[in-house]
């Protein structure tokens, strides 16, 4: 199962789960709030699913473009779970870091 964490909004937080091709969402109006509005609602999206942290497989966070705040944050708790899970985060391995632009910054 695919996690998905999409904090590049400053006004929306996008937590989404993939599981067997099926894309299940839950999102929050966040203005500027996403690092309190992440873990919550990755675990409402897995309780509501019967599914737990340990179902995770992969987790993907796109940091191409949006709020550069919004995306470090994402990235941060992204890597923090699949170094804590021991899965990739954006096809990269446990640990691995992943590159955020300050170019792509787009307000």
């Amino acid at each position: 199962m695919k996690l998905i964490i999409d904090t590049r909004s400053n006004e929306k937080t996008i937590i989404a789960l993939v599981v067997d091709g099926k894309r299940m969402e839950e999102s929050l109006q966040t203005n500027h709030t996403h690092s309190q509005a992440v873990l919550p609602l990755i675990e409402k999206i897995l309780s509501e699913h019967k599914l737990s942290l340990k179902d995770i497989t992969n987790i993907e966070v796109p940091v191409d473009t949006g709020s550069y705040t919004g995306r470090r944050v994402g990235a941060a708790i992204a890597q923090t779970l699949g170094t804590l899970l021991s899965i990739s985060v954006n096809g990269k391995q446990a640990g691995s870091s992943i590159e955020i632009l300050y170019d792509t910054d787009k307000w």
